[in-house]
């Protein structure tokens, strides 16, 4: 805790230029952005998560997904 003596008060007054906000949104925001793959990649089992891993999981109890989901 400190004192009352050492309380800090703030002051009302104008924004120095330099310290201003400058808000410029972009005409097209998706312009510059990759295009993904509708289909992802054939499964690399790594050293974490194997094959073996991944059968245990069971992702698709039900196999209501398609082959290449």
């Amino acid at each position: 805790y400190k004192p009352v003596t050492k309380k800090v008060r703030t002051m009302p007054t104008t924004m120095p230029p330099e310290y201003r906000v400058v808000r410029q949104l972009p005409e097209n925001p998706l312009a510059g952005m990759p295009e993904l793959p509708t289909k992802p990649p054939d499964f690399v089992p790594g050293i974490c998560y194997t094959q073996e891993h991944a059968d245990k999981l069971d992702l698709d109890p039900t196999k209501w997904l398609w082959p290449e989901e």
